[in-house]
């Protein structure tokens, strides 16, 4: 339970849904909190069996040639596909809310709304984290394979903003409730923790493009991957290949475009990076 409790706080998921439970709910509010926070216990079980099996998300390392390979694309699209129905669950939630917070007249039907879209928001950001982590363990794919794909898929290739999701907050590490103001800081709170997480394997990929050597003969892509990896340190808040991809993954994401896109969801993008195992 305490071990729960700290990765609750940690990690910040639930903070801000605690607070907006607390405030629609009242008392039984805390009630579904306590609940989340006894299972998150088990959540978090579920996830220390994924980094002691894959790594840490940091552990990661892409192809030394920069591919990403036909299987692991199939194997992240099957983890997203494997947790559609927990993610459409989660979407539903956070629309509803956002609705009744953009309506603002506060009608009983908008409230009673409000109330049961509240009292499922806990319980389904829960069972979306834990289907992800299910789904991972089948795919035998770490939470650094996910993020490094779902990142260069999404927001470089795609170019969907890491700043997507709802107006309110949904974690605890910031106050203003203005709807630009809250994208804003999930946006500099994303790209800080992916730059961190990112640069990682690009200096780890990089090291194995020198130690293999099948690749040594590459100067353009080994130069690439070097000014990618300094603008990456000059700016802490830059996304790995933000000026455009690199042709190998391009080639390699372009057959699976209808999948990807079929597989965003802009409100629960803003729950992916809530939950950091051993990010640092």
């Amino acid at each position: 339970m305490a071990r729960a409790r700290q990765w609750f706080t940690c990690c910040g998921v639930g903070c801000g849904l605690a607070v907006l439970l607390a405030a629609l709910i009242g008392g039984g509010g805390f009630l579904l909190v306590k609940r989340a926070v006894v299972g998150l216990d088990e959540s978090r079980d579920s996830i220390d069996v994924l980094v002691a099996r894959h790594g840490r998300i940091v552990d990661y390392e892409p192809a030394p040639d920069g591919s990403l390979s036909r299987e692991r694309l199939e194997a992240y699209l099957e983890v997203r596909e494997a947790m559609a129905d927990e993610a459409a669950d989660l979407e539903r939630s956070l629309a509803s809310l956002e609705r009744v917070r953009g309506d603002r007249r506060f009608t009983p039907a908008s409230i009673f709304e409000a109330l049961q879209a509240a009292g499922q928001l806990l319980p389904r950001g829960k069972n979306y984290l834990d289907a992800r982590t299910g789904a991972l363990l089948d795919a035998g794919m770490g939470l650094g394979e996910y993020a490094y794909i779902y990142v260069l898929a999404n927001y470089v290739w795609l170019q969907r903003s890491p700043a997507s999701g709802p107006g309110f907050r949904l974690f605890g590490d910031y106050d203003d409730h203005d709807d630009f103001a809250v994208r804003e800081a999930r946006l500099r709170r994303n790209l800080g923790y992916l730059n961190h997480v990112l640069l990682q394997m690009l200096r780890r990929q990089r090291r194995e493009l020198d130690d293999s050597g099948a690749y040594r003969g590459d100067v353009a892509w080994s130069e690439a991957l070097d000014a990618e990896i300094a603008a990456l340190e000059a700016d802490p808040w830059r996304l790995p290949w933000a000026d455009g991809l690199p042709p190998a993954i391009e080639a390699s994401l372009e057959p699976y475009r209808d999948r990807f896109e079929a597989a965003w969801l802009p409100l629960t993008n803003a729950v992916e990076w809530g939950v950091r195992p051993d990010a640092r």
